[in-house]
Order: structure tokens, then sequence, then C-alpha cells
């Protein structure tokens, strides 16, 4: 397993001893719910509990390494820390600000089919009432929907600053097909111990899967809760959760959200024919089936 170890004054920062040595850092879309809900229960890992993702490299790096690693204070000496955080992966200058805080991170880099990460995304967006029905119309409104598949661009950005032998790659089709297997690897990846009965929940499914029953409403509570967790104040969600808030706001499984069509596949994969390309050649994997 990996040890602690102190880093430098850097940015401003004092020292600290805090040391993170691991990332997944997406894309959104691509399986990092679950990858956050199955290692937050390793008892040889420490992660954000009050809230999954912190923002700390793209948002709020300004704050300081103080206040990251007080998400981490309830570790012990003997775990080891990380966070998944896919907002991290397409925002420029990501990568430096975590190799100057830690630079012998581990990345993890999940990847999916980019046409079906495009749409899942917009499926996302949708869901919480801040884009327009149309898929083109949230692309152009929320142009990330489709940018951050771009992994032809992405990936040698993480690549540069860590180099490939810190890079592990994590496909959605493997946490689909093979949970137990995907997240093995991970574990021996990151130097962790790997016992499956700590992962009684592993083919479970974590996220909604139905339409709003008011897109005004559900993007009002989306835009306030940012707000709260920018402010620390992590606790207010957690009781609004176990109010049942989310589960007033959407609606029965019977109404669910809508799929995407041969000709929108198709188009999307096309734009994306590059990043495919890219991917197997980086991979060694062949990516026929991303291809149809």
């Amino acid at each position: 397993m990996k040890q602690r170890r102190r880093i430098s004054e850097s940015a401003g920062m004092s020292l600290s001893q805090f040391d993170l040595s691991f990332v997944a850092v997406g894309p959104q879309r691509t399986g990092t719910t679950w990858l956050y809900e199955m290692l937050r229960g390793h008892p040889q890992i420490c992660m954000p509990e009050a809230v999954k993702e912190t923002m700390f490299f793209d948002k709020r790096f300004g704050r300081g390494i103080d206040w990251y690693a007080t998400y981490f204070d309830h570790g012990k000496e003997e775990q080891i820390n990380g966070e998944v955080a896919p907002t991290y992966f397409d925002t420029s200058g990501v990568p430096e600000r975590v190799n100057e805080i830690a630079p012998d991170c581990e990345i993890i880099i999940s990847l999916r089919h980019p046409a079906e990460r495009a749409f899942s995304l917009y499926l996302h967006h949708l869901k919480k009432g801040r884009v327009p029905p149309s898929l083109w119309d949230a692309i152009e409104q929320k142009p990330r929907i489709l940018t951050a598949g771009n992994y032809s661009e992405h990936i040698p950005r993480w690549k540069s600053i860590f180099g490939k032998e810190q890079i592990h790659f994590l496909f959605l089709s493997d946490i689909h097909n093979r949970p137990r297997e995907a997240l093995r690897r991970v574990c021996d990846w990151i130097g962790v111990k790997w016992e499956s009965s700590w992962f009684s929940g592993v083919n479970q499914s974590v996220n909604t899967k139905s339409m709003p029953r008011s897109p005004f409403l559900a993007n009002l509570v989306s835009h306030l809760v940012t707000k709260i967790h920018g402010y620390g104040l992590h606790s207010i969600v957690k009781i609004g959760k176990k109010m049942g808030i989310k589960k007033a706001l959407y609606s029965k499984k019977e109404n669910k959200l809508p799929k995407m069509s041969e000709e929108e596949k198709r188009k999307l994969t096309d734009l994306y024919k590059e990043d495919i390309n890219y991917v197997e050649k980086e991979t060694k994997k062949s990516m026929k089936s991303w291809r149809k």
C-alpha cells in the first residue's frame, strides 16, 4: 500500500500532513458514482463523506490544501486518500494542479462509448431541468455535453503530466459486464487489498432514470443544492434527501427519460471518430462496438 508523505509548500499553500493517493477524474456519466460508492466503503481507503465531489482542483483550488484536507479528517493513519471527481477530466489546468499537490497520484480515467456518454449527460441535465428537450439545443446551451467526450484532446493532457504509467483506464462496459473484476483491477492499481465481501452492492444501479414532475422546480432545487454545497453546508443537502425531496421531484418509473435515436447515435458517433480511434490505439483494445 502507498504510504502517506509530507507535501511541500506550494502555490502559497501551507505544509500539511496530507497525501492524495488517487483521483478518478471521469469524465461525467462513465460510472464514477458507482466507483465512488464502491471505494468509499473500503477499509483501507478514505474518501470525502459529506459530498462526493469537492470541486477543489477545478473550482476551489484557491481555498488551499488545508481546506481540501478537511474532507479527509475522518481518515485513519493506515488509510490512503482518494477522490472521485468527474468534472476534473476535461477542465483546463486540473492535471497541473493535481500534479502540484500530488505528483505520485494515480489517475483513473473511466471511459464509455462517447456518443452514449454525451446522451447520458444530456439526460442528466434534462432531468434536472437545465436544458431544453432537444438534444442539439441542449448541446448548444451546454457544449460540455459534447466536448467532455473528446478523449483524444483530454487524455493526452493527463498523460503529458503524469505519464502512461500512472494512468489506469476503466471501461463502463466492464463495470456492467464484469463489475467485480473491474473493481478488483482498480484496487490492485491503487494498492489496496481486494475482498469481494466488502462490495455487496457491486451490481446495483445508483442513478435516477425518471423525468422530473416539474423541470422548472427541478432546476431550481439543483441550483440551490449546488449553492449549498459551495458553502460547505453538505449536511443540509443530506437532510433534504432524508425528507424525500428527491422522490417528490421525480415522477414514477413509467415516465422515463427519452432514449437516443439511431440517427442521434450515428451523428454523435461520426463526431467522435477521432476520439474512438485514439482510445483504441491508446488502450490496445478493439473499439469495434463503439463504431456501430
